[in-house]
């Protein structure tokens, strides 16, 4: 085939042949500082002689070499570029260093006493001093609460009371144990002292003595609690919690509103007609309800009115529906004869609630309106000298029976007899079973464990607790008279501390 390239291919190719050959002429006459780029400029002899080649280009084996291993072209490229960077990299270096070192100074100062102050900043939530939450080992209804959330409470106040008949009910008998071992030990003493001589003053006297000292101990017990002597409702509070009052004080006034009382007026002529336990008839003025009684009484002569007429007063007494109070007025007709007048209702039955001791009133469970019944206790006084009061009592008693064993120790056959050892020891049980049972009747009642502000209040009167499950205290009661927190501080911070 003929030629066909072209002038300008033809060029090209010269111009790579050209170019070929000059890199195998002069690969090999290539030396270290060449390449490099460093040289010498020293005319010494020594540098004059002729140079062994460091880097060059083996014609017979096509290889560039570096000293005496022979490298490809891309690797002896590759080389030149990292010796190239490293280089650059040691002049920035040098430059930062020497460029940092410009910048340190130093000022000379006189030595000189200062204070040193480090501050050390974080952030810490604030807890009080002390925290309490309340707790019961009891399990029932909460009958009352005495405060509410943010109220400020000190160590011992009542803060519920659990509803505790059953309790009650063990000490009242618990107290009736106690006052039968009391009687049956000074019954022992007695029977012993009779033994011994039934005409021994001594032995009367002190006999005697034991009976007044026990009643006065059971007198002065007891009278610390108001009872009420008979049934009704409250009508008026005399007095309240932390007043001082003497025995004898009225306490509350009763009234039994289940039967009410007419006391009404009837013409002489007709009230001869009218006899005890008749029927009655009754109107309620105002409502028109008509109610049915029976006469209780009947004045024994007639009076006079303002008007000068002659009446007879006539009582007539009704069962109350349920709606009458002493504030309505009514008629009534007896035997088809009607009253002269209207009269008032009136309670049948009203009394009062007095205190059997002088002191402070430290408990008052009763509130105008609430029902009682006849030997209920409403209240309890505190007297002035609680602790001698009853010390006083108590070792009035012990010396009284002290006295009536010394009587009767002196018979030969009292210290052999072992019924007044017995009835000391079931004494000293029955004084044991009282401590449990009051525990018992203290432990319904929950107190402040400490001084502080109640933050939270999870349980309130009306409420059911289980203590074998409950995960939530009653309330929760801080002592915010100081507080405290806590910060982490850094160990180099901390360190000058």
């Amino acid at each position: 085939m003929g030629d066909f390239t072209s002038e300008k291919e033809q060029k090209l190719l010269e111009s790579e042949a050209e170019v070929s050959n000059t890199e195998d002429t002069n690969a090999d006459e290539l030396t270290f500082e060449e390449i490099s780029g460093f040289s010498d400029d020293d005319d010494s002899e020594e540098e004059k002689k002729p140079k062994k080649k460091f880097i060059g280009y083996d014609k017979q084996n096509k290889k560039f070499f570096i000293g005496k291993f022979k490298i490809g072209k891309k690797l002896l490229i590759i080389i030149l570029v990292i010796a190239i960077l490293a280089g650059i990299c040691s002049g920035l270096i040098i430059k930062s260093k020497n460029n940092s070192a410009v910048k340190v100074m130093y000022t000379d100062s006189p030595v000189e006493r200062r204070t040193i102050t480090n501050t050390i900043t974080g952030s810490s939530s604030i807890k009080p001093n002390d925290s309490y939450n309340v707790t019961t080992i009891k399990s029932g209804d909460i009958t009352s609460d005495t405060f509410k959330e943010g109220d400020v409470v000190k160590k011992g106040d009542k803060l519920y009371q659990f509803e505790d008949s059953d309790a009650q009910n063990s000490l009242s008998t618990a107290k009736n144990a106690l006052a039968k071992a009391q009687q049956a030990y000074v019954d022992a003493v007695k029977q012993k002292a009779q033994t011994v001589s039934s005409n021994n003053i001594g032995t009367k006297s002190a006999q005697n003595a034991v009976t007044k000292a026990l009643n006065s101990l059971n007198d002065t017990k007891n009278n610390q609690y108001i009872q009420s002597n008979s049934a009704g409702k409250v009508k008026e509070l005399s007095v309240k919690e932390g007043d001082h009052i003497n025995a004898g004080a009225v306490v509350a006034t009763l009234y039994d509103d289940s039967y009410m009382k007419l006391r009404i007026p009837f013409n002489e002529v007709d009230a001869e007609s009218i006899q005890t336990g008749a029927a009655a008839t009754v109107s309620v003025i105002g409502s028109g309800d008509t109610i049915y009684g029976t006469v209780k009484e009947k004045s024994s002569s007639a009076v006079s009115t303002d008007a000068h007429a002659k009446v007879v007063y006539v009582t007539v007494e009704v069962t109350n529906p349920g709606a009458l109070t002493t504030n309505d007025y009514g008629s009534a007709e007896i035997n088809g004869v009607a009253c002269a007048n209207t009269a008032q209702f009136e309670y049948v039955s009203e009394g009062t609630i007095t205190s059997t001791a002088s002191g402070t009133l430290e408990n008052l469970n009763i509130a105008v309106g609430d029902s009682v019944y006849s030997g209920q206790k409403v209240g309890y006084v505190k007297y002035d000298n609680q602790n001698s009061t009853m010390s006083n009592a108590q070792l009035s008693y012990n010396d009284a029976v002290l006295a009536l064993e010394k009587q009767v120790l002196q018979n030969d056959t009292f210290s052999q007899d072992s019924s007044i050892k017995n009835a000391q020891l079931a004494l000293d049980d029955a004084e044991l079973g009282i401590e449990k049972a009051q525990d018992a009747v203290d432990d319904y009642v929950v107190e402040a464990p400490i001084e502080g502000t109640v933050v939270k209040k999870n349980s309130k009167a009306g409420d059911t607790i289980d203590s074998s499950n409950a995960t939530d205290p009653l309330c929760v009661i801080y002592d915010l008279s100081s507080v405290k927190f806590s910060i982490d501080v850094d160990e180099t911070e901390n360190s000058t501390c």
